[in-house]
């Protein structure tokens, strides 16, 4: 971890940076089951001047005294209001997995004013919003909330889990619990016909591995999109980004182009 960094719990987030001159803000919504501070290996060592925030959902980390969202649309709402006073400045949107669909549905969300300080929208591992309606729409409302043994099964084969909360209780117990809440948040998913689409760049990631990625997932996007997303793949599984470094390395090259770069040539 960098020498100098600061780490500040606020209003329902974590606040990484270094310096006090933070003019660009990179935004993180984690994956199912996980938590604001999943996010700080990808936070921890961003550019100077570039500010991380990492958003909690309601009923986790920072937001742990709240009551949990208990369906999507109620997520989005929560979360869209947390943002939009955020971005006061030029800003990239990341969000992995359950978070990739909920960071997309935040950009809907925000008023064209807010969402002209965004710069690209990275959505992670996340299946495209036809795909996701199409299977929570073929379930019955509300969603039945997931077994104990498949839930368990499926931290287990999504990787991303620390190997030691599968050899303590307490610690696998908050662990399928988080995720059984948040697969229910995914599980009421809908596509609203009226949403706008956002003319904000957008590039979708994704592991080369992930065995829960559909093939067709980049067209399926730019189903929903003004522009064609670009598309990058990475060595690993569906948590590529805490398998290997080669997706750290090109979001600091991501941040460099469309923040500060791109604002320093605004600049002159």
């Amino acid at each position: 971890m960098n020498s100098g960094m600061r780490i500040e719990v606020r209003d329902g987030h974590i606040a990484v940076g270094r310096g006090r001159d933070e003019g660009a803000r990179v935004i993180f919504f984690p994956h199912a089951g996980g938590s604001a501070i999943s996010m700080l290996p990808l936070a921890s060592d961003l550019h100077d001047g570039v500010e991380a925030l990492l958003i909690d959902l309601p009923g986790r980390g920072a937001r742990d005294r709240e009551p949990r969202a208990a369906t999507f649309d109620e997520a989005r709402r929560v979360l869209a209001r947390q943002v939009e006073p955020l971005l006061d400045r030029p800003a990239i949107m990341f969000g992995h997995s359950l978070g990739g669909l909920l960071c997309d549905a935040v950009v809907r969300s925000l008023s064209p004013r807010t969402r002209a300080w965004l710069r690209c929208v990275v959505v992670s591992s996340a299946p495209s919003p036809r795909r996701t309606a199409a299977l929570s729409g073929a379930l019955p409302s509300p969603p039945p909330r997931r077994s104990r043994e498949r839930l368990v099964a499926g931290l287990i084969g999504y990787g991303g889990t620390p190997a030691p909360v599968f050899d303590t209780p307490e610690l696998l117990e908050g662990a399928v619990k988080a995720f059984g809440d948040d697969l229910l948040i995914m599980d009421s998913y809908q596509l609203y016909p009226c949403s706008p689409l956002p003319e904000t760049d957008y590039e979708l990631w994704n592991g080369g591995q992930d065995a829960s990625a559909a093939s067709d997932e980049p067209e399926a996007w730019a189903d929903v999109l003004v522009r064609p997303p670009r598309t990058r793949m990475f060595p690993g599984g569906h948590f590529y980004l805490l398998e290997r470094s080669e997706a750290r390395e090109c979001l600091h090259r991501v941040v460099k182009a469309r923040l500060w770069q791109h604002d320093q040539e605004a600049s002159r």
